[in-house]
């Protein structure tokens, strides 16, 4: 990573999670074109035993390493880490060179033991069975003018039939194309739920999510300086601390906006994280794990809401949280990856807080303000699954089907819920509501601009000359806030300044409001702050 070098007061998105073998606090800059050389550093590998996936006799263990994006995949764990039984199975198709069955099981004996695998592939090699008897005996008259009449046999064709049926298990593979086809289907479908086995690990289904949500984030950023993006690698363990450690900075230094690699595991976490983000005044966008809510996943959220049960007490005293207004707690991830196996489809979804942040980043690039996010701005899965509605089969983006009147119903309780059309790829977002409960509800856009206001105001204050005049000091502050606060947007805030005597002495007030085009809605605020 690049060091950080805040010398400019462009939008600053801080992504906090492990990215590294040994996760250290490290904090600087990531870039796209830097990602894949990332991933080849990260010396990404797993130990997994895939005997039971793979239908073998017993334990079977292997090693996968993951050092390129592609490596996330049934084909190439199957053709990397499970080599010799995938050289088998293309030899069974193949024009020449066909292992005869007695070959062909001996090596799957040899690899995988004498386990469910062989005895399938076994069966596929074995002589169909015998017609039955005909139960009603037949005429027996018939029977014997019909052997009368069937010309005998020679000694050689009985010695023929003999050896045809006796050798069975030694003849070629591929002298019966359909046995060679059925094998190959064995233990096409064997493999690829060996290598689903190997990319469902826990460990190494986060490690992907990981790396492909940054990089949907990543890929929508704009080319231009008008947004910088950090990654702080630290484990979760250590992620509130880390955060904490960031208010030590300058305040313009610190992030507008930061969002989790790591989805939120309880509700606990949410309002730690909530307090820490209330105390660096930056709105931080967290996916939230559905369990949290003791819901099997988004629609169940969604359904829970529609029969008005509510979240649970825990998560309403979170919205009553006044730190929860600097919290954005997002569900319903993107479709990352899909690939259709032998053995059914891998579908990988998650990272919705990434996929917010692609969605904002997608809005500046497209137009340079935060009104856009998830209604214009064109963001796209990388991928899509479908599922079954009478006889078709609809695609969709999201890991759940979530209506737009969904969407604003969870919002409506707090929660930020990713959607799309059906029959597309599109990722939309009817809201993006901070967790808090108010009166007047905040976006995370909204949200993201009140703390800019903010810490511009900690930041200013401090640099108002000595002895100066209150038309002086106001006069200063709205020309830094011309520089600082948001550079290069089309739409200019109104601004306001003045130094007042308050009753423990001088104070600075600062007032601000922002159109609706720049974040969805009018954003107001005003505040004082003493002056020392």
């Amino acid at each position: 990573m690049q060091p950080s070098t805040f010398n400019s007061p462009r939008l600053r998105f801080l992504v906090a999670g492990p990215l590294s073998p040994r996760p250290g606090g490290r904090r600087g800059r990531i870039l796209l074109a830097e990602l894949a050389e990332r991933l080849t550093q990260s010396s990404l590998a797993l130990d997994v035993d895939v005997g039971p996936a793979l239908g073998a006799a017993g334990e079977l263990k292997i090693k996968a390493k993951f050092s390129r994006f592609r490596d996330f995949s049934v084909t190439e764990v199957v053709q990397q880490s499970l080599g010799e039984l995938h050289r088998l199975r293309e030899r069974l198709l193949a024009p020449s060179g066909r292992p005869r069955s007695d070959e062909l099981l001996a090596q799957v004996a040899r690899i995988a033991g004498r386990g469910p695998l062989h005895a399938e592939i076994a069966a596929c090699f074995a002589p169909p069975p015998e017609k039955p008897a005909d139960p009603g005996g037949g005429d027996l008259v018939d029977e014997l003018l019909a052997r009368g009449s069937a010309p005998p046999k020679s000694a050689a064709s009985s010695a023929i039939d003999a050896l045809v049926r006796g050798g069975v298990q030694s003849t070629p593979a591929g002298a019966g194309v359909e046995p060679s086809r059925a094998a190959h289907a064995a233990l096409s479908a064997a493999l690829a739920r060996a290598a689903t086995a190997v990319l469902a690990d826990p460990k190494l289904r986060a490690a992907e999510l990981r790396w492909r949500s940054l990089r949907l984030f990543l890929s929508q950023c704009p080319r231009d300086p008008e947004l910088d993006v950090e990654l702080l690698d630290v484990d979760p363990a250590g992620l509130p601390a880390a955060l904490a450690e960031l208010a030590e900075l300058d305040p313009l230094a610190r992030p507008d906006a930061i969002f989790l690699l790591d989805p939120l595991a309880s509700l606990a976490e949410a309002a730690a994280i909530a307090e820490v983000a209330a105390d660096l005044h930056a709105p931080v966008c967290a996916e939230l794990d559905p369990a949290a809510l003791g819901r099997a996943g988004t629609a169940a959220i969604a359904a829970g809401v529609a029969q008005d049960l509510g979240l649970g007490d825990e998560f309403e005293a979170l919205r009553d949280d006044p730190a929860s207004r600097w919290l954005t707690l997002a569900v319903n991830g993107p479709v990352l990856a899909a690939e259709a196996t032998p053995a059914g489809e891998r579908v990988l979804a998650g990272g919705a807080a990434l996929a917010v942040a692609a969605l904002i980043a997608s809005s500046l690039r497209l137009g340079g303000t935060l009104a856009q996010i998830g209604r214009d701005a064109d963001l796209r899965a990388p991928a899509t699954w479908s599922f079954r509605h009478g006889q078709e089969d609809i695609p969709i983006a999201t890991a759940e089907r979530c209506s737009a009147e969904d969407q604003l119903a969870l919002a409506r309780r707090g929660l930020t819920a990713l959607g799309g059309p059906q029959q597309s790829d599109l990722l939309t977002l009817a809201a993006c509501p901070v967790v808090h409960r108010s009166d007047e509800p905040t976006s995370l856009a909204g949200q993201l601009l009140v703390g800019r206001t903010v810490r511009f105001a900690l930041w200013v204050r401090h640099r108002i000359p000595a002895g100066a005049s209150p038309e002086q000091a106001a006069d200063a502050v709205t020309r830094a806030a011309a520089l600082m606060l948001l550079p290069g947007t089309p739409l200019r805030p109104r601004f306001g300044a003045a130094l007042n005597q308050g009753e423990s002495g001088p104070e600075l007030k600062i007032g601000a409001s922002f159109p609706a085009g720049l974040a969805g809605h009018p954003v107001a605020l005003s505040f004082a702050l003493p002056i020392s």
